[in-house]
């Protein structure tokens, strides 16, 4: 992916369209070395405000609608795309903007 195109790629997933954030743009624009690195800063950033908010993992997870074990891995870092709809409806739950997670 170079530099100019939109740091959001659509596809096709089980006659859904789902936009999945591609971090390359971003990980440019912050210099940061690679996908996972920011992978793990995006879950500590997650980490960070659901602590604020006195909330636990499957707090969050009840509200997002995902597994305690995806939410994990994206917290961990280990997941270096997320969904824009999952982003969002963490930045919802945890009473942040999505920008302030990804930025």
């Amino acid at each position: 992916m170079n530099n100019l195109q939109s740091p959001l790629k659509k596809h096709q997933s089980k006659n859904k369209l789902c936009t999945i954030v591609y971090f390359d743009n971003i990980i440019h624009k912050m210099k940061i070395d690679n996908q996972k690195e920011f992978a793990v800063k995006l879950g500590n950033k997650i980490r960070f405000y659901r602590k604020i908010r006195n909330l636990r993992q499957s707090d969050v997870c009840t509200q997002i609608g995902v597994s305690l074990a995806y939410y994990g891995n994206i917290e961990a870092g280990k997941r270096p795309g997320v969904s824009t709809y999952v982003l969002t409806k963490i930045a919802l739950t945890l009473r942040v903007t999505p920008n302030e997670l990804i930025i």
